[in-house]
């Protein structure tokens, strides 16, 4: 006799059932919520940019103050200058070089290829240092050079003047003068200027040059001779 019995299911295993938990598992495995997180991150973002744009400001601020104050130094300081009395000519000692030499500086300036000649006797005039029964020195022979108009072919000319200032009423013979190689595109006269050998040129023919008399010339070159008095002779 055939016995049927009626299937069903076979009861949950243990093991199954510590494997495999309670859908609450799969409720609570579900992944953490990023909600709070993102709005804690967007709040203090927010709250970040006033704070930047303040200490931004803050520090434009700094710049500005700082550029103030340099420029209102740099202002000051010819105002300063000029009250402590640092300026180029103080009304007690006056120009260097004194109003003479300011004004020639003037006309050498305005007034090009003419025939000026700069006359130390105008800008400092002193009385050379004598020996006891000395009539004459160097000193009393006095050498002015300036430019004059060029040659057609654009060289530059130079007139120079030799003056005997001897304050004794003495007669100046021999008057020697280094001159280093002199030479001149425009002939001069022997008598007058002649160079004997090298940074040595003699005047007047070595004749004497009566007191207050003058001799000049004019030579051309490409650049001016440096001329100083080396002796002279007394009569």
């Amino acid at each position: 006799m055939d016995v049927l019995f009626a299937q069903s299911d076979p009861p949950p295993s243990p093991l199954s059932s510590s494997i495999y938990p309670s859908s609450s598992f799969a409720s609570s495995s579900s992944p953490p919520s990023v909600s709070g997180r993102s709005t804690g991150f967007a709040a203090s973002s927010i709250v970040s940019v006033p704070q930047r744009f303040l200490a931004t400001i803050q520090s434009l601020r700094v710049r500005y103050f700082l550029f103030a104050a340099v420029a209102v130094v740099m202002l000051l300081l010819p105002l300063l200058s000029l009250v402590s009395g640092n300026s180029p000519c103080s009304s007690s000692g006056g120009c260097p070089g004194g109003a003479i030499s300011n004004a020639n500086r003037a006309l050498l300036s305005g007034l090009p290829h003419r025939k000026f000649l700069i006359r130390r006797s105008l800008l400092a005039k002193e009385e050379p240092n004598r020996m006891w029964g000395e009539k004459c020195t160097t000193a009393d022979i006095v050498i002015n050079q300036g430019p004059t108009s060029p040659l057609p072919n654009g060289t530059p000319t130079y007139t120079v003047e030799i003056m005997n200032v001897c304050v004794t009423g003495c007669d100046i013979s021999r008057i020697h003068i280094t001159c280093g190689w002199f030479s001149s595109a425009r002939l001069v006269n022997p008598k007058v200027f002649k160079r004997v050998r090298y940074n040595d040129c003699l005047v007047n023919n070595g004749k004497p040059l009566p007191n207050g008399g003058t001799l000049s010339f004019e030579y051309a070159n490409t650049y001016s001779y440096p001329l100083t008095v080396s002796s002279v002779v007394c009569r």
